[in-house]
């Protein structure tokens, strides 16, 4: 069920949780200087893992416009994800609350939502998808 379904601790408070992690992969040019085949690899490359993993894939070559909206009303993509023209694709696994945006201004925007006020357990929710992809992928990483 949706985060948005589920009654959340002080709701009078915090309608809800969110926390949004940004990973790129180590060698590949930001989104913004990625070709269109750049990025269609770099979704391929994250769906490898996450669809192995829960994630349902959401290509937005092939989205309507309302499709796109709902999941902006939902608060899974961003109004600028739905409206980019590049190559870019939402991975989703709703019951457990997360969501990636792969090519969106990073290669994989990490989100995991509660309802109210629940930031241990949303940053844990993104931590478990950041740990996955670090198992697996090279992610750049400046000391700086």
């Amino acid at each position: 069920m949706s985060w948005y379904h589920i009654p959340g601790n002080d709701q009078d408070v915090a309608i809800s949780t969110r926390v949004r992690l940004a990973r790129n992969l180590a060698g590949i040019p930001f989104p913004s200087r990625l070709d269109a085949a750049g990025a269609r690899e770099v979704i391929h490359t994250l769906g490898g893992i996450l669809e192995k993993n829960g994630f349902i894939r959401t290509d937005f070559s092939d989205i309507s416009g309302i499709a796109a909206n709902a999941l902006v009303e939902k608060r899974w993509i961003s109004p600028a994800f739905a409206r980019a023209s590049h190559p870019h694709a939402l991975f989703l696994n709703e019951p457990c609350n997360l969501a990636v945006m792969a090519c969106e201004e990073d290669h994989a925007r990490i989100q995991c939502i509660f309802p109210g006020l629940a930031l241990k357990d949303s940053m844990e929710g993104a931590l478990k998808v950041e740990r996955l992809l670090d198992n697996h992928l090279e992610l750049a990483f400046e000391e700086r």
